[in-house]
């Protein structure tokens, strides 16, 4: 089901690491930019104040932090950004590309299960902000312990939706690619993800995402199809992040990016 406040503007790109995503978000960026629009880009953890020196002290590297006060730090990062960056360019009917947005929260920590067995056994009494009792319906069929994590980290991402906090995007490009030759890639320091025993489980988590999210994302193979091309296509045939609706927000000035 469609979230109620996903946004036309907003779209997202997904992967692995070392998939290029950057590089293809730049790409798309400029051709945007090309057509005469605003486009604002954004990441995931945010590259603000304070996340950035978290990122490097605490998300890619070994802590002491629980797996799941860990997964809730990503989860801030996320909610933080929203608010500063996604949000007030949304307003602006800025075009917005998340390099990496909340299918990543997902993939990188549902394939840890037993980090979140504590909360299964004894219910999500954590969620105290949320619909406790819709939380444990939605997730009572599922036995499989992967598929309860998954259930989990989705769900909550639902009930922010539902609340306005977190915004939907419109399209989601997720890039498949072999973990052992994304690794392959691997320049400068390896983050604490950088493992092929990691990588092949995100991989795996993204794969039920796109089966799970038909309407929404849309897999594309690194080896065999271009990025941008395959957006265009879909802007040529009507998408709602293109056509008439890009026409009205052409010619506009440019939003600076706060704190880059």
């Amino acid at each position: 089901m469609r979230p109620l406040n996903d946004h036309d503007l907003l779209v997202s790109l997904e992967g692995i690491d070392r998939t290029g995503k950057t590089q293809m978000v730049k790409a798309i960026e400029d051709a945007l930019h090309d057509r005469g629009l605003l486009v604002y880009t954004v990441h995931d953890p945010p590259r603000l104040d304070p996340w950035e020196e978290v990122q490097r002290e605490f998300l890619d590297q070994e802590t002491d932090l629980s797996k799941v006060g860990l997964s809730f730090l990503f989860l801030a990062a996320r909610l933080d950004g929203v608010q500063r960056e996604i949000i007030p360019a949304l307003s602006e009917e800025s075009f917005v590309i998340a390099d990496r947005y909340i299918d990543s929260w997902v993939a990188y920590h549902a394939h840890r299960p037993a980090a979140f067995q504590p909360g299964f056994q004894r219910g999500p009494e954590f969620f105290v902000v949320l619909d406790q009792e819709q939380v444990q319906h939605e997730m009572a069929p599922l036995s499989d312990p992967k598929e309860r994590a998954r259930g989990l980290l989705t769900g909550v991402h639902a009930r922010l939706s539902d609340a306005g906090l977190l915004p939907f995007p419109r399209r989601t490009w997720l890039i498949r690619d072999d973990p052992e030759e994304a690794l392959r890639r691997q320049g400068g320091e390896a983050s604490v993800w950088e493992t092929m025993e990691t990588q092949q489980r995100v991989a795996e988590v993204y794969e039920w995402i796109a089966k799970r999210e038909q309407r929404r994302v849309r897999v594309v193979d690194r080896e065999a199809d271009d990025v941008d091309r395959q957006r265009q296509q879909e802007s040529d045939r009507g998408d709602p992040d293109s056509g008439e609706r890009l026409d009205a927000r052409r010619r506009r000035p440019e939003r600076k990016s706060p704190g880059r």
